[in-house]
């Protein structure tokens, strides 16, 4: 199965775009670009621009995360599709220049704005980060809150040319996104990446890893890591049905990954960790034994082990010390690393908030240095 997780697909169909408009073509519905009435906004559809974050091509909904296929295998959590629709870790990357303008304007699947303890903006709305040259960095710079289900608009500042992200909804699906630039503009490609690091980081588990409870797409902790390591990103997180079912190993590696981060133990009872996650873990380093995995232990405010962290702690433990050499690209980050030690990490004794995802971040990227840059 082919996947399209550094956006190829959609690099194409605006590359095509750009050559028509250079021919002459005129901006129209059917070639995904209109002007304006009063000719000063360009407006571009989605899908003719450079994405990343989807691990799969034949989704049915242009930004779904899981194929339709997964319903048929019933030992799978109808959740991880319900879920899979949400477009969680999703974004455009692209240079900006020739312009100051850039709007954007999207639709939503869910007609519920806000829910539990998620704001509108993580749940349906837009971050907008910048690329900093000085401090090579990404920078926030605005978020696009939603007031409806259909046809939201937020204008943001740009300077005349700048690498440009767009994070989309955490927690609910897009049914249309539009970009609305200056005529004039030129959008291409960002190729840079810091580390050299151009496969996906795939990041598999619960609510938290999908986003909960953050206040803004931007602030998921894969999309923090990601920014970090100037690296792309797929988010796998399906709240509540990150189960670790052995077939979900045949999805992850459908996907060309850099490394698979494991975070699930908040969706599953001892007993289930004690049946999957050994069996799990040996299926997904067997199909792609030259690919790092980082797993994670639950993360608690307490900063201590519970029993499924401990039983997982020595799981690895004991894998690492029995075969070395297979399991050398096996990394573990334990309960006490996982949040502050003011108890302030989260916004329910679980779902980590800003303040808990940044101490969570860290101490994932800083693995995922060792595992993915050292010894280059």
């Amino acid at each position: 199965m082919k996947h399209v997780a550094n956006g190829v697909a959609v690099l194409c169909a605006a590359l095509l775009s750009a050559m028509a408009a250079q021919a002459g073509e005129a901006p129209s519905a059917s070639t995904g670009r209109r002007l304006s009435e009063d000719g000063k906004t360009l407006w571009i559809d989605g899908s003719l621009l450079p994405k990343e974050g989807q691990g799969f091509a034949d989704v049915a909904g242009t930004y779904q995360r899981m194929p339709d296929r997964i319903k048929a295998i019933t030992n799978i959590n109808i959740g991880v599709w319900k879920q899979g629709k949400c477009s969680a870790g999703q974004l455009f990357r692209f240079h900006l220049a020739k312009t100051s303008q850039l709007k954007v304007r999207w639709s939503l699947f869910y007609k519920e704005l806000h829910g539990g303890n998620l704001s509108p903006i993580a749940k349906s709305g837009v971050d907008f980060y910048g690329w900093n040259a000085a401090a090579e960095e990404w920078r926030f710079g605005m978020s696009a809150t939603p007031s409806r289900q259909d046809g939201n608009e937020k204008e943001f500042w740009v300077p005349g040319s700048g690498d440009v992200m767009l994070y989309l909804p955490l927690y609910n699906g897009v049914t249309k996104f539009e970009i609305g630039v200056g005529p004039n503009a030129e959008i291409t490609p960002v190729k840079r990446r810091k580390f050299g690091i151009d496969k996906p980081i795939v990041f598999y588990g619960t609510s938290i890893t999908q986003g909960g409870c953050v206040s803004r797409p931007g602030m998921a902790y894969p999309a923090v890591v990601s920014r970090r390591l100037d690296a792309p990103h797929v988010n796998l997180g399906f709240s509540g049905n990150g189960r670790m079912e052995l077939e979900m190993v045949d999805f992850l590696t459908e996907i060309d990954a850099s490394c698979y981060v494991l975070d699930c133990l908040w969706n599953m009872k001892a007993d289930m960790v004690k049946e999957r996650f050994e069996p799990f873990l040996r299926k997904l380093q067997a199909a792609k034994p030259d690919v790092p995995i980082l797993t994670l232990e639950e993360c608690v405010v307490e900063n201590r082990p519970n029993a499924k962290s401990s039983f997982i702690r020595d799981v690895v433990a004991r894998l690492k010390a029995e075969e070395p050499a297979r399991w050398k690209r096996l990394a573990h980050i334990q309960a006490e690393r996982l949040f502050f030690d003011d108890y302030e990490g989260t916004v329910d004794r679980c779902h980590p908030n800003d303040w808990g995802t940044m101490k969570m971040s860290g101490e994932i990227t800083a693995e995922l240095k060792k595992l993915l840059l050292e010894g280059k």
